[in-house]
Parts: C-alpha cells; structure tokens; sequence
C-alpha cells in the first residue's frame, strides 16, 4: 500500500528499487497478465539491457525470486510451470538454459562452506576459492542470458507482447522454471556472502557495521582482484625497485617525543552532517550514533598513520575540528570515545563556534583552519585517507618556500581542478576574512563554474546537468563524462541558495584559490634534502625555484585557468599581490586509492599516467606507487566497507592494517566499534 513517491527518498537514485517496487505492486495487485508494459519497458526490464544477470545474482535486490512469483502467480500455480525440481519436469526451454549454471552451483555450493561471517574465531578462509568459483558462476550465468535474450530481443518494442515474453508468462513459452532456479542460487549467494543487516551502518547484533552499506559482499569480489591486477600493471610502468607494501607499514614508537623545529599540524573536521538534514525521511538513533562512530574509527586510524610516518624534524600535532550547528548534539557515546583518544594523545580535539545558518558545517570546519594562526603550515585531511609514507619533505618544501607559499594541493581526476580532499595552507587571518566574504557573497555570483559546469546558484537538482553539452560549454574540466555523471548525481543541500550540491566546496575552493593567488606550477619536492634543515635555507626560498609549469600533466589545468574569469571576481592581480602564490602538489599526497582510478592511470597516453611515471621514478614512497596518501573518495569505495578480505584491495588491506594497529593500543574508554562478524 506504499506509494512510489513515499518510497522515493529511500530509492529514487536506484533504478533497480524502483524496479523491485514495481514487481511488489504487480504481486499485490495480482494483475500479472495485465502489466503496463510501456511503464515495466521504462522502470523494469530495460534495466536487463544494461545490468548482467551475474550482477543482479550478486545483488541484495531479491528480483528473480519476485519474477518467479509474479509468473507462478500467472500460472494459477501450476507445479509444472513453478517447480524447481527436474523431476516435476519443466514444458519450457528454460530447463536446457538453466542447467549448466546449476551444475556449477553445486560445485560451487560443495567447495566452499566458510561463512563470511567466519569462524568462531572471526577469520575468514576460502577467499581465493570464492573468487574463482565466482568468476566461474558469472560465466555460467552469462550464457544462461545469452540464450534468454535470444527469446525475445527479435520483439518490436512496440510489441505488448514484449514484457510477459521476458517474464515467461506466455502460454506457449513460459519459462518459471529460470527464475525458481536463479532465485535459488541468489538466495544461496546471500546466506553464503550477504553481511545481515538492519540499516545502513547497523548490524542486526546490533554492532556498528558501516559494511552494510556494501551488503552484498561478493558483488565487489571481482573489483578488488581487477584493482590488485591494476596495481600490478602501473607498478611496471618505469619499472621501480620492487616495494613490499606490508614491509612499508609503520607503528608509532610508544613514547616517542620529539623536538619540533616548524610548527606545523595535521587536521581535520568532524560534523554531523549525514545524520542531519541530508534526507527527508528521519535516521534512527541507532544508525546516527552508528554512523558517527564509524567517522571516529576513521578518525582514529588516519591520526594513527600519521603518528606513525611522523619524523623529528617535524613532529606535528593532528587536531580535529568539531564542526556542529548551535541546535546539533553529537549521539550518545561520541563525545566520549573522542574525548578519550584526546586523552591518550592521539589528537586535540577543537571545539568550534556554532555554525552560521546559511553555511555547511563541513565549509564552516574548512574555513576555520585559516585561523589556525599558531600553526605555521596546516596539512588539511578527509577522514577517508590514510598516510602510507613520509610527508616530511612536503612540509620542509613549504616551509623553506617561505611566506609567499599560502596553498598547495593535488588535481583532480581529470587533472583541470584542484581536489579538496587533501590541501596544504598556511593561517592567515587575512585570508580567512577573504574566502569568509567569498562565502557570503556567492549567492550572487551568475553564470557556470568553469570546474563542474554547474551554476553558481542553487538551482534545484531537475534543472543542473540538463544540457550536458551547454554545461561543458567553457568548462573544461567537465569534458570528461564521469564529471558530468557526478554533476547530474550529486545530491543536494537543503540549505537555501547556499548549497549545490557535494561538488560545491570543491568548486568554490577551485575559484578562490584561482582568483586570489598566483599559479606557480607543481611543487618539486625531491628537490629539498633532509640535510638542509638545520642549515641556511635562505637560497633555496621562494616557490620560484620550487614550482614548475612545465610538466605535460598540468595542461588540463592550466586550460581551465585560462578561461575567462566570472564577473564578479575583483581584480585578480591587485588580489595576487595581497595573498600570495599557491603550487599543485604530486599525485601521491592525494593518490586515489578505487578501482575506477586505478582504471584510468592504466589508460595508455594520458596525463594522469604521465604523472604517475614520473612519480614512480622520482617518489620512491614508502608504499605501492610510491603514494604517500591514500584517498577513497565516492560513497560505496571505502574500505571500512569491504568486510570480506576477497572484497579488499592491496591498498585497502593498508587501511585494515592500520585499524587493526590503532585498535590494539586503543584506552579503555575509546574501544573500536567496527565489527565484520
């Protein structure tokens, strides 16, 4: 009795709920004979032209079992039409296409018996197993469509006939028996890689398990071993030394004090912005206390990494901002456990004034860093990061750059912006008033932003991204479709005329930083020794001599400064001259750690893998693809989801391990939260 518009805010972005929706109106309905075809043709089974029946199996979306109810139900229930059982015998082809992927299933089903939910112990075996009995299954079943498609891919589309000819209700080819026998392996496939679940960040023992998310486990089996096949391939491109990443992994020595020479500081901002105000509908005080537990482990383990790649020299503090409305508590048992690492000395804990009304908490976090005036070089981090080699060098480079040197941070994926995950800046209370008035006023700026496409103001969603080819019109950097993706996407603030959506900061930073400083190029970091620190650096000052323009991988980037700057800008050299020069950093402070990434560094002939040449000769990091940072950006490509080491990646494994460091040393009143079993 729900409507599809109550449903909407839970699945509006899902084609494929949408679609199981549809299936559930038609049972309760029991009008399978009489189906809106052209409706089932938009919101149902054109979905199959484009998801792979080993996809929908892999899937949590119970869709082939409702398919089998809605033709059982057409039938009368007819046993010769709905069984599962050979012996009741099938009067369809439907037994011919099934078989072969049965025959592997039970072979498969034999073979493998371990749990995801592991043994009694909580580990987790037959991983390699899994994914060849996997990848073995999603061929099986790959024939099995080819050989459904051939049944009706011949139909007009204007054919009424067309969707009872999918769903095998036709009289003289029905086919109940595929979807019996699909079901029955889905249903196996969920029980055997399925984490139970009661929301999305709570497990039904009711423990934090952000893996929910990700229910479905072995749907990203394959992507992880195509991301370590990847890793494998780039790690040939200037073929460096061989690095073992586990061998690269660091503890912090317990104890260790060290005499700082710089005053510098790792950061980042806490908020409760995905428990409050994203969506229409309430989240539980189950799954918002759960949600912000996850943020603390995150937290916790990308402090823990960079106590444990942090170097004399430079010994930094990591504070965490504490970004919340005046009206906005967080749950129960967070401001404990962060209290408690505070303790322990794993971070300081900043308190921030309330967030203004017409400002995001998380911009809001961002700006105050630039207040931060007893920090000399502030080295600004998502909580999804992790710090798998030195950034000494990086903070020595800044720091001999000297004064002029306000900003520094790496491109995009499609190198024509800057990424506001990860930036290096300097306090400065001049510029704070700067962006602060920035901020205020953008409500008025007009036109498109040159880094997205997007407009300035905040349009509602139906009306950005409309006409792709208008909006990547003078911009740049949305010549690549995956920008366009994210743009039409992206979900919106409801704070009025002040929010776009989850590109915003980043667009904004992109055009303050473009309009307030001058581009030098990207930073040369090898170019500092560790030897110069305690000598006269007075020769080696000036991003001059520590930035360069020359290197191919900056052209996308240098295209877009070159467009046209907005109206409203003020004048851009007057400005230049007040706030300084800003560099772009290398790839590997803010190397992108997902498969989709990893895919486009291995794309042959382009900049991305032109930079990533160059950091393979010249990084030397301490990690796979001398990466210093490792980034996770995208809400489903964490690795806090993975729970099943088959859905993990090598670098993914490098946030587990730290976790499970972090975890052994945590005090009593901090304990980790998150479970996989």
């Amino acid at each position: 009795d729900i409507g599809l518009g109550e449903l909407m805010p839970y699945i509006g972005d899902c084609p494929f709920g949408i679609h199981v929706w549809h299936l559930l109106d038609v049972i309760k309905r029991g009008h399978a004979a009489k189906l809106d075809v052209g409706r089932s043709r938009v919101v149902g089974f054109g979905l199959y032209q484009v998801v792979p029946f080993h996809d929908v199996l892999l899937s949590s979306w119970p869709t082939f079992g409702l398919l089998h109810r809605v033709c059982c139900d057409h039938f009368m229930g007819s046993a010769p039409h709905c069984t599962v059982d050979k012996k009741a015998g099938w009067p369809d082809v439907s037994a011919r296409v099934v078989t072969p992927l049965a025959a592997v299933w039970r072979r498969f089903s034999r073979n493998t018996t371990t749990s995801i939910h592991g043994d009694e112990n909580g580990d987790f075996t037959h991983t390699a197993m899994d994914l060849a009995a996997l990848k073995e299954l999603v061929a099986a079943s790959q024939i099995v469509e080819q050989s459904w498609r051939r049944r009706w891919m011949n139909n007009s589309t204007a054919d009424a006939a067309l969707v009872s000819g999918w769903l095998g209700l036709q009289t003289e080819n029905p086919s109940c028996g595929l979807w019996a026998q699909l079901a029955e392996i889905q249903r196996w496939l969920r029980a055997r890689f399925e984490v139970p679940c009661m929301s999305g960040h709570v497990a039904r023992s009711h423990v934090v398990r952000p893996a929910c998310r990700l229910s479905a486990q072995a749907f990203w089996f394959d992507e992880a071993s195509s991301s370590n096949d990847l890793l494998t391939q780039l790690s040939q491109i200037a073929k460096p030394p061989a690095l073992d990443m586990q061998s690269s992994w660091r503890v912090p020595e317990q104890g260790k004090v060290a005499a700082r020479q710089h005053s510098v500081a790792f950061a980042t901002v806490l908020t409760c912005e995905d428990i409050v105000g994203k969506t229409d509908h309430a989240v539980s005080a189950e799954e918002a206390r759960a949600v912000m537990l996850t943020y603390v482990d995150m937290i916790r383990t990308l402090a823990f990494s960079a106590k444990a790649f942090a170097e004399d020299a430079l010994q930094a503090h990591f504070l965490v901002l504490l970004s919340l409305r005046s009206d906005t508590a967080l749950p129960s048992g967070v401001q404990d456990a962060l209290e408690a690492l505070e303790t322990d000395g794993l971070f300081q804990l900043m308190r921030l004034p309330p967030v203004p009304p017409h400002m995001r908490p998380r911009t809001w976090g961002k700006l105050q860093l630039w207040t931060l005036l007893e920090y000399e070089l502030v080295l600004y981090l998502d909580a999804d990061t992790l710090i798998v080699g030195s950034l000494n060098e990086l903070f020595l480079e800044a720091v001999t750059a000297g004064p002029r040197l306000a900003f520094a941070a790496a491109l995009t994926r499609s190198m024509a912006g800057l990424n506001a995950g990860v930036f290096l800046l300097r306090p400065d209370a001049k510029m704070y008033e700067a962006m602060n008035t920035s901020l205020e006023t953008r409500h008025l700026w007009a036109g498109r932003s040159r880094w997205s496409g997007q407009t300035w103001k905040g349009e509602h969603r139906q009306n950005v991204g409309v006409d792709l080819g208008a909006v990547a019109e003078g911009c740049p950097a949305c010549s690549n479709s995956s920008s366009l993706s994210q743009i039409n996407g992206a979900g919106f603030d409801s704070q009025p005329g002040s929010q776009r959506n989850v590109l915003d900061d980043q667009d904004h930073l992109n055009e303050f930083v473009a309009t307030h400083l001058a581009y030098m190029g990207e930073i040369n970091i090898p170019s500092i020794r560790k030897e110069a620190i305690s000598g006269d650096t007075a020769s080696t000052t000036g991003t001059a001599g520590k930035c360069t323009r020359s290197n191919v991988w900056l052209q996308p980037y240098l295209a877009t400064l070159a467009v046209n700057s907005p109206p409203y800008v003020p004048d851009a050299e007057s400005n230049m001259a007040i706030f300084g020069e800003y560099c772009t950093l290398p790839m590997a402070y803010n190397f992108c750690a997902t498969s989709d990434c990893l895919q486009r560094l291995a794309a042959s002939g382009t900049v991305q893998q032109a930079a990533l040449h160059r950091q393979l000769k010249q990084e030397g990091g301490s990690s796979r693809l001398g990466a210093r940072v490792l980034h996770w950006p995208g809400a489903l490509r964490k690795p806090w989801q993975r729970c099943a080491p088959a859905a993990r990646s090598q670098l993914d494994d490098a946030w587990w391990h730290y976790y499970a460091a972090a975890c052994a040393v945590a005090p009593l009143g901090a304990r980790c939260q998150l479970s996989c079993w």
